[in-house]
Order: structure tokens, then C-alpha cells, then sequence
């Protein structure tokens, strides 16, 4: 069982996970499709569009920030912002940041296990799966390419 994914789930040797093989989850593709066809009040939480969760978003609670780091980007912006404030020698961030993925083969860029699974989508479902996160994408200012959809389609 690969848990509804497309690659096989590999477990941490540390810290292995059960595998059950009576569980079956829903593709990418049918994933998809239940988030297209949510009653956007009875939306899963964690599905939800990001607006609706962040404080920030908030015009009362906007004011009260300065700056706003995207945690997409931390990595580049963090030394950068820590030197702004001054507190380079306040903060210790030599951090190593480790990523565990389980279904993740290190022969595979993040960029190429996005095009595995939107493969399996129509570009009608990007559309509407772009549509759904509309918002979010403006907000945070994502962007998408995939095959020839560029979103937002400035």
C-alpha cells in the first residue's frame, strides 16, 4: 500500500510507521476532485484556504507588523533579516534544516514529484483548483506553471 500516492512509501528505519494494507487512500487525482467539490463551509480544515487561518490577514491584526517572512523562503531571507535587526548574535541560526519526506525518492526533484502528480490532473482541474486558491495565491504572492498554464496568467 503506498497510502495514495503515486511512489512507494518508504519508512524511517528509526522511527518506522505502521503500514496497514487494509487502509486504501484516494489518489492525487480524487484528492483533487473532493477539495473542487467541498461545501467550502464543510471544507476540511486542513484544506481550507490559507487566508481564513492567518492572523496577519486580519486588517485590525496587519498594522500591528512590520515584516512578514514567507517560510517558503526562510532559508534565503532568514541571515538577511537576523542582520536587519541586528540580532545575528542574538539568535544562533546555523541550524541544519532536514527534511523527511518518506515517499520521497532522493532521485527526485521536488519539481519533477509535482509534475508526477499533476499529471494526473486536467489542466480544467488546475484551472479550477487555481480558482478554489485564488486568493491564497494572491495573498502570498504564489505562482504555478505547469505544461503551459502560467497562474496567476498576469
Amino acid at each position: 500500500n503506498n497510502f495514495g500516492t503515486m511512489l512507494p512509501r518508504e519508512t524511517n528505519k528509526e522511527h518506522p510507521k505502521e503500514i496497514r494494507s487494509d487502509v486504501s487512500l484516494p489518489s492525487f487525482w480524487e484528492f483533487v476532485q473532493s477539495i473542487l467539490f467541498y461545501d467550502v463551509n464543510d471544507a476540511d480544515q486542513h484544506w481550507m484556504h490559507m487566508y481564513k487561518w492567518c492572523s496577519i490577514c486580519n486588517i485590525n491584526q496587519l498594522k500591528e507588523f512590520q515584516y512578514i517572512l514567507k517560510f517558503e523562503q526562510l532559508e534565503k531571507i532568514e541571515c538577511n533579516f537576523l542582520k536587519h535587526m541586528k540580532w545575528q548574535t542574538k539568535v544562533n541560526n546555523s541550524h541544519t534544516v532536514t527534511h523527511q519526506n518518506v515517499i520521497r525518492p532522493d532521485s527526485l526533484t521536488s519539481k519533477e514529484i509535482t509534475e508526477l502528480y499533476f499529471t494526473q490532473l486536467s489542466n480544467d482541474d488546475v484551472l479550477r483548483l487555481y480558482e478554489y486558491y485564488e486568493l491564497d495565491f494572491l495573498l502570498f504572492n504564489y505562482n504555478f506553471q505547469f505544461g503551459n498554464l502560467v497562474l496567476p496568467n498576469n
